[in-house]
């Protein structure tokens, strides 16, 4: 079997394609893995590191706050009421002392945030707070604890001690609370202990969301809080909410809180997760699927320009070892072609390469071209001289035709002098038949030129005949603009006379149309007595080479013609009457003009 240049070139391609590929993937991979995962370890650690800060410096101004007001000496004094003010004077004095004393909230996240005081029940004077955190916020400070000690935030605040605790209310969704107890160093009097109550802070949860969006690194990643093991809010409330499910907060406690990247999966995902732990009881975690890894790395330009550089180089010499096998072969064939363009001898034959392939075809086929043009050269030699003897005869048959006009003019002149009028009619109907038939010019003619051409041989043969038949033309008009063969109608009317014997005294001939379906039928129909359509339907499907009479002859030819120029079921055929006369059908495609 030969060797296919084709099947060499792509097997040497691909193999060097797949071996190019796979050196680029396994080196390309390796490096964007290896960078990939120390870039999103070192971004992902940064950036929960900033979170915990920015929540840390919230949550420790607070802090600093409440230590502010734990030994601020003028709120003390407006509590103890040395002074024995009135109650009423009392409560602005501590409404007063507090107001400017929280005023130290000094970062910006703090900016917006609220701070009440919950006085204990030693200090009767204060507001009743009645336990709803959406009424009494507004622009009342001072509030008594008497409806919040059985509170749960309450008394976790109590415990802590010096710790602050965070909680939400459902009642005030839109803010995160946060309460600190405040025992005051400045009470020195044996009537009062040093108890002061709570302070409660409100954050609008914006800012806290604010905080996490800001660490959001790619499109799908989760930043979120945790309080105490428990999620406080995460900017995923469907995924991660704040009633967490126990796996999910059992995978967030397993996490390093150093800031340390894992994998973990949570509800089936996995994820790159990160946290760090602050203010002792939170955690900021930052969580990123994995999906997120490759839109979040872009491909390294250094080592995308040298792959490019090495594919290049590769191709060139690709490109040079197949120069060598395939093209220059080609080009010393086509350097051999183009001395036909510019020499009127044609060039010899070059000798095949021993290639087997398709180069060899290719040299195979130019000298078989060669061989070809040579002798389509010699044979428009000889076609020149049979054009040349054609044009002589052609010459020669245009005088006949004329010879034969100017004698039939002769002959009329003399029948028209002797007063012979039905010779001077059957002469000028014979100049139009001859005139109409010798035409070859068109391969078609409207329908009403074959009509007139047929009325002229009607007219000679009603002159022969003296009313032995009678002819019926009832084509409708619109059908006159049809193309159709010429010389169709003719012989079937001769057909029809010849061997059509009628059973009354004239025979009758009948030419119609009918339409059906986008087909015209063209009908000669006559009444003879002595036809037989089967024998006629058989002669015309035979191949002819019995038929010797002029009738035959002329049908068949007709029936030859029309299929030859349209096609289809397009033809001739007989159909037999019950009267016993013969219907001549011919069938063409309906084209109006």
């Amino acid at each position: 079997m030969k060797n296919s240049i084709r099947k060499r070139t792509f097997c040497f391609i691909s193999l060097s394609m797949i071996l190019i590929i796979l050196v680029f993937s396994v080196f390309f991979f390796h490096y964007l893995l290896s960078t990939m995962r120390q870039r999103l370890k070192t971004d992902q650690t940064r950036t929960t590191a900033s979170m915990a800060e920015s929540m840390s410096n919230l949550i420790l101004n607070i802090k600093q706050n409440a230590y502010f007001l734990c030994s601020n000496g003028s709120l003390a004094q407006a509590l103890v009421n040395k002074m024995e003010y009135p109650s009423y004077i009392q409560q602005e004095m501590v409404k007063r002392a507090f107001s400017v004393n929280t005023g130290s909230l000094s970062t910006p996240l703090m900016q917006n945030a609220n701070a009440f005081l919950l006085l204990d029940s030693q200090f009767p004077f204060s507001y009743t707070f009645r336990g709803n955190f959406t009424y009494p916020l507004t622009k009342q400070r001072l509030y008594s604890v008497m409806d919040v000690q059985d509170e749960e935030w309450y008394i976790k605040t109590i415990n802590r001690m010096s710790h602050i605790y965070a909680f939400w209310d459902e009642e005030s969704p839109q803010n995160a609370f946060f309460s600190h107890q405040l025992r005051s160093t400045q009470i020195a009097d044996p009537f009062y202990n040093d108890n002061v109550g709570v302070v409660l802070y409100t954050v609008p949860k914006s800012v806290l969301t604010k905080i996490l969006e800001n660490a959001r690194i790619t499109e799908g990643s989760v930043a979120l809080f945790k309080f105490e093991d428990d999620i406080f809010i995460s900017t995923d409330s469907s995924l991660f909410p704040r009633e967490g499910d126990a796996g999910t907060v059992q995978a967030l406690k397993s996490l390093p809180v150093s800031g340390q990247v894992v994998e973990i999966t949570i509800q089936g995902k996995k994820y790159m997760a990160s946290s760090v732990s602050f203010q002792r009881d939170w955690e900021a975690v930052l969580l990123m699927p994995f999906s997120d890894i490759w839109r979040y790395v872009s491909t390294p330009l250094p080592a995308t320009i040298a792959i490019l550089l090495l594919f290049l180089f590769l191709a060139l010499f690709l490109s040079l070892l197949l120069s060598r096998q395939l093209v220059e072969p080609v080009i010393r064939l086509s350097n051999t072609m183009s001395q036909v363009q510019y020499n009127r001898s044609l060039p010899l034959p070059v000798p095949n390469p021993a290639s087997h392939d398709e180069i060899e075809v290719l040299y195979s086929s130019y000298n078989r071209m060669l061989e070809w043009i040579q002798r389509l050269m010699e044979e428009a030699v000889e076609e020149g001289e049979k054009l040349r003897s054609a044009q002589l005869q052609s010459m020669q048959a245009q005088i006949n035709p004329h010879f034969i006009y100017n004698t039939l003019d002769s002959i009329s002149c003399s029948a028209l002098l002797e007063g012979n009028d039905d010779i001077v009619t059957m002469v000028a109907s014979l100049i139009s038949i001859l005139k109409y038939s010798i035409n070859f010019s068109r391969t078609t003619v409207p329908l009403r030129e074959e009509i007139d051409y047929l009325r002229h041989y009607i007219q000679i043969q009603e002159l022969r005949y003296k009313g032995g038949f009678r002819f019926i033309c009832d084509v409708p008009e619109k059908y006159y603009s049809v193309k159709v063969s010429q010389i169709i109608l003719q012989p079937l009317v001769e057909n029809a006379m010849f061997h059509a014997q009628s059973k009354e005294d004239i025979l009758e001939i009948r030419l119609f149309c009918e339409e059906d379906g986008g087909v015209l039928r063209i009908h000669v129909q006559d009444n003879g007595a002595t036809g037989d359509a089967q024998k006629l339907n058989q002669m015309l499907d035979s191949n002819g080479a019995e038929i010797t009479d002029s009738g035959g002859i002329g049908i068949r030819n007709v029936n030859t013609r029309i299929r030859l120029l349209i096609g289809g079921d397009s033809g001739l055929h007989y159909e037999q009457l019950e009267n016993g006369g013969m219907d001549a059908i011919i069938q063409i495609p309906l084209e109006l003009t």
